[in-house]
């Protein structure tokens, strides 16, 4: 199931569109997406723990990382916000992509949480 935003995504040769917003509760999911469209995936974090959510890995050959941007709201010390990915579907196809929640500088070790979706990619 998709949750979909109030975002739309401008698009010179189409009509604006919703862009797919995908959030904790979407892990596991599969999506289906337009070529061409992007989405986004919405992720709680809270950095002053150290951990933060990265890309582990994606199917390039069909999908592209535009930007990971993080958001925090403006509070006491140590209040978290959310971090998001913004992907564009390249080309039709399969894709999967699969994100991590952790420290980097301990390694794969201190992984705490992950987050994978499915992505097919329709013409």
């Amino acid at each position: 199931m998709q949750s979909v935003s109030d975002d739309t995504e401008p698009n010179q040769n189409r009509e604006s569109r919703p862009m797919t917003n995908l959030l904790e509760k979407d892990n596991g999911r599969t999506i289906d997406v337009p070529e061409g469209s992007s989405f986004r995936i919405e992720l709680p974090e809270n950095a002053t723990t150290g951990y933060q959510w990265a890309v582990d890995r994606f199917s390039e050959e069909f999908v592209e990382l535009v930007s990971t941007e993080p958001h925090y709201a403006s509070g006491p010390p140590g209040s978290g916000g959310k971090v998001e990915f913004v992907f564009r579907a390249k080309k039709a196809g399969s894709a999967e992509i699969a994100l991590k929640q952790w420290r980097q500088w301990e390694g794969d070790a201190s992984v705490i949480h992950r987050f994978n979706v499915h992505v097919n990619v329709r013409p």
